[in-house]
């Protein structure tokens, strides 16, 4: 469901949504070198925790995972045993840490001491703001994205905001809330846990990187409208987040984007089309796992304009995407 690279480039974490694992692959050799099992927390009758999003600590000491079920999981794992660290981990029978309601965690992000994190609830109107500061002791909070009284939902939810990724400033003084409900991102001041702006984008917007050297930040909208191309399906919106103000809007032969990846190393920018509803384009070669391939788009960092006019086709249902040298 999600991959993230350690600062150095080595190591590369993912979370498996259909399993109890988590795991640590060195992307040097591409060998799987860890796995946290997460079956000892997986409790009231599901098969998995539905392991979702990861945040890394600035020193990469250890991730912060979601684990998208009702009530949901928030577990903290040791990057070098892969072990799972009780006292920084949110789940049901867990005393002490267990508050409110908490249904469907997904997006997550964290200040720079990684002791405090900011939470989506993927139903609803609602992030959750806990922190595990040993001056403070454990808290959590709700607030919502849409200034109403906060509301934790379900799937069948069509109407409410239904936050999807929370994304970190560099500098940490704000955080950004795709709603993927609306079709707006929100922004937060991070001090206060104040809306800052609400910014309209396009339909169903999803995961965000950020490109600190021109302030640009890059948002999926996976079922945007699209005319350029013919047959195609999804924008990318690129949004000045010191301004808080839309710069510019990437058409592409996407269909469904749901992540982005930003290589500033290389000038690049990756696009991943899931391709995944009904109608889209059929792939060159059928999968292992049946139904049409995604693929990814490669495009100038800077320009915005496509490297080359291919794709490259990948599995069924291609999901997140990252870039190993930042």
């Amino acid at each position: 469901h999600d991959v993230e690279i350690s600062s150095d480039g080595k190591y590369a974490y993912v979370p498996l949504f259909g399993s109890n694992n988590v795991q640590k692959i060195d992307v040097g050799t591409d060998q799987v070198i860890g796995n946290a099992n997460m079956g000892p927390v997986t409790t009231g009758g599901w098969s998995n925790g539905g392991w979702s999003l990861i945040a890394l600590s600035p020193k990469d000491t250890s991730i912060m995972v979601s684990g998208y079920n009702n009530p949901g999981y928030l577990i903290n794992i040791n990057t070098t045993s892969m072990a799972i660290n009780n006292k920084l981990s949110i789940y049901t029978g867990h005393t002490g840490t267990m508050l409110g309601p908490f249904g469907y965690p997904h997006g997550i992000a964290s200040n720079a001491s990684f002791d405090t994190f900011i939470t989506a609830m993927q139903y609803g109107n609602t992030i959750m703001k806990y922190t595990f500061n040993s001056s403070k002791g454990f808290y959590n909070k709700y607030f919502s994205v849409d200034k109403l009284t906060p509301n934790i939902t379900s799937p069948s939810d069509s109407f409410s905001p239904n936050p999807h990724q929370v994304l970190m400033a560099p500098d940490f003084s704000k955080y950004f809330v795709s709603c993927q409900g609306t079709n707006k991102l929100v922004v937060f001041d991070a001090h206060t846990d104040s809306i800052m702006a609400t910014i309209n984008v396009g339909a169903v917007p999803q995961e965000m990187d950020i490109y600190p050297a021109r302030n640009w930040l890059f948002l999926a909208c996976m079922e945007d409208g699209e005319t350029t191309h013919a047959g195609a399906r999804g924008t990318v919106y690129v949004i000045d987040y010191v301004s808080m103000a839309i710069v510019g809007k990437i058409y592409g032969d996407f269909f469904q984007p749901h992540d982005v990846a930003v290589d500033a190393q290389d000038g690049l920018l990756y696009v991943v089309s899931t391709n995944y509803s009904p109608g889209g384009p059929p792939p060159h070669h059928v999968t292992y796992c049946g139904s049409r391939a995604g693929w990814y788009s490669v495009f100038d960092l800077n320009t915005w304009a496509p490297v080359n006019n291919k794709r490259y086709e990948m599995t069924f249902d291609p999901y997140a995407i990252t870039a190993r040298f930042k």
